[in-house]
């Protein structure tokens, strides 16, 4: 999803937010989209129903029009003990969000730097509210969006980054614990990283990073003696059951069945 400035914007509120302890992001359906900057901790609701998680560096609008709810509103089963989320918000009205690939993401990650000066004047100017001058708060919210936009990688980027992704898995498959370690090498965010991934290999990260660990197991399995506990760990898996159902989900046998049969085929071969 994508936002433009084919129609008109205007900003409506600006403010830095710093959460309390057991607070939770307010639940409502807001006539204003609103773009959310993470400065420090992690900040997560749900949007319409999908789970939101944002990190310090990140960015993210919320749209006018849609459900968010406090993660006290809903799902009480899920725990998490994060850092208190500290973020600067703008309200705006207007812009025009697409499927489109012109504009600017939802989310991306954004230069604290480049961005701390402009919203530290806009908040300023925003303090007395007797006296605001919209062409001027304006302002401040186009500097800020062209800031979010003059840090989108450009193609070249984008598949310089995800080669070296791609090589990352490869050679180091076997130390990987998730996606996330992933992402967070590569400073993204998860879902982000994974989802431009697909769109150049048409293959999630954590589906990419199973078919390297299956490959080389199966190649261990036929062309070494290594027992089956000792192929799990040097592929990743530190649990066998895990290992077992990952090969069999694959490859439709097990792999003491494929063992079997290379040594088998190994057996005639020395005969």
């Amino acid at each position: 999803m994508y936002l433009s400035d084919s129609a008109p914007m205007a900003l409506k509120l600006c403010s830095m937010k710093h959460f309390e302890p057991n607070e939770f992001h307010i639940t409502r359906i807001y006539a204003y989209s609103v773009l959310i900057l993470m400065l420090e901790g992690v900040l997560r609701f749900y949007e319409d129903g999908k789970l939101i998680t944002l990190t310090k560096g990140e960015y993210y609008i919320q749209r006018a029009g849609l459900l968010q709810e406090g993660l006290n509103t809903r799902r009480q089963g899920q725990v998490f003990q994060d850092p208190l989320p500290v973020y600067f918000f703008m309200e705006f009205q207007g812009g025009e969000f697409s499927e489109s690939r012109f504009g600017l993401p939802i989310r991306g990650r954004f230069q604290e730097s480049s961005i701390r000066p402009i919203i530290s004047a806009c908040e300023a100017a925003y303090t007395d509210r007797r006296y605001i001058n919209a062409f001027l708060m304006d302002s401040y919210m186009y500097r800020v969006f062209s800031e979010l936009y003059m840090n989108i990688p450009d193609d070249k980027q984008v598949s310089n980054l995800l080669s070296m992704v791609k090589k990352h898995i490869d050679s180091e498959y076997s130390s990987i614990v998730s996606v996330q370690d992933i992402a967070q090498k590569f400073g993204y965010n998860a879902d982000h990283l994974t989802k431009i991934f697909i769109r150049k290999y048409r293959v999630s990260l954590y589906q990419y990073l199973k078919n390297v660990r299956m490959d080389h197991a199966m190649w261990l399995l036929q062309n070494t003696n290594m027992s089956l506990g000792q192929i799990a760990r040097s592929v990743g898996y530190d649990n066998y059951s895990s290992f077992y159902r990952m090969f069999v989900s694959t490859y439709r046998t097990s792999p003491r069945t494929v063992a079997k049969h290379q040594s088998a085929r190994n057996g005639e071969k020395t005969s």
